[in-house]
């Protein structure tokens, strides 16, 4: 007994040992692996009504990049927020909040350094978690609080229904909680998840089921028209980003895109589709987006859009 104890210790040595050094390694030359954590530290409940918000004078990290807010809950640029008539709301999730990303390298962080010779301020309430539920909270709360003549939605697939919560909830069970560690924690499980696995089209599956209940989509569009009552003196945009999984495939499954079109042009919100441009550009899908990443883009993504929403002159 004594001497399979010790062969099974020694091998647990070894095998220790063995995923150590490949964890060290992939940290030492890898630049591209995100981990995919962020601080639950720079979120606070209840700032929009139901919604939680980026904690005013809070500074931590959100997928590897460093997010400070300034005094008023905004994620801090280059660029200090400014609020008038010729100012513009943003609102978005992830996406558009820019994870993984500097602040002055995102698209809204670069849309804002261009507009600032045009004396056009970004108001950028887009933040983790936040899905459409969310935007309307703190479209809400900015009617009542800021001075805007227009608000740009950037719409993510995954912002059909009402899953909020606070990033850093404790988790349901302990297979969860081990997963969430290794996302937050471990090189190696993320460079393996993308290497024997697609999560990328797995997320677009996933979410391309979620558009096939009714209910889910009369949900949204009773939103929608609940957003638009509250703009009915200022304009309203949105603007629809692609999966990762979308643009690499070689017949395009745009089923998602084509039934949220669809609703905005019967509520006759004005609107404009990213994915074109994007597939259009003939830059590799995965190199837009973060690392095994099908929903958040990469620096190079960010410029990217950046430069279609100039060349569109979709914040004007």
């Amino acid at each position: 007994m004594k001497t399979i104890a010790t062969l099974v210790l020694i091998n647990l040595f070894i095998t220790f040992i063995i995923l150590g050094s490949i964890e060290f390694g992939l940290r030492a030359f890898s630049n591209d692996i995100n981990l995919q954590s962020t601080d639950k530290e720079l979120l606070k409940s209840g700032m929009y009504g139901e919604s939680f918000g980026l904690k005013p004078l809070s500074k931590g990290e959100s997928f590897g990049a460093v997010i400070q807010s300034d005094s008023f809950g905004f994620r801090k640029s280059s660029v200090p927020v400014k609020s008038d008539s010729n100012s513009i709301l943003i609102i978005g999730d992830s996406v558009t909040m820019g994870v993984g990303v500097d602040s002055d390298s995102t698209f809204v962080g670069k849309m804002a350094l261009l507009l600032e010779n045009k004396d056009v301020g970004l108001l950028n309430f887009s933040l983790i978690g936040y899905n459409i539920y969310d935007y309307f909270n703190t479209i809400k709360y900015a009617t009542e609080n800021y001075n805007f003549k227009k608000c740009v939605i950037f719409y993510c697939l995954n912002d059909l229904t009402n899953d909020s919560k606070i990033i850093g909830a404790e988790s349901k069970t302990i297979l969860s909680d081990v997963l969430k560690f290794l996302k937050s924690n471990s090189y190696l499980y993320m460079w393996a998840k993308s290497t024997f696995a697609d999560r990328q089209m797995a997320f677009y599956e996933f979410e391309s089921d979620n558009y096939q209940v009714e209910k889910n989509i009369t949900e949204f569009e009773v939103k929608l028209q609940e957003i638009k009552s509250l703009l009915s003196n200022k304009e309203l945009q949105i603007v629809i980003l692609p999966y990762e999984y979308q643009l690499r495939m070689e017949i395009p499954d745009l089923s998602i895109q084509d039934r949220i079109k669809s609703i905005l042009q019967k509520n006759e919100i004005e609107f404009f589709d990213l994915f074109e441009q994007l597939k259009e550009s003939e830059i590799e899908s995965e190199k837009l987006y973060l690392y095994a990443d099908g929903l958040h883009f990469s620096n190079l993504g960010h410029r990217k859009i950046a430069k279609i929403l100039s060349d569109e002159n979709l914040l004007n």
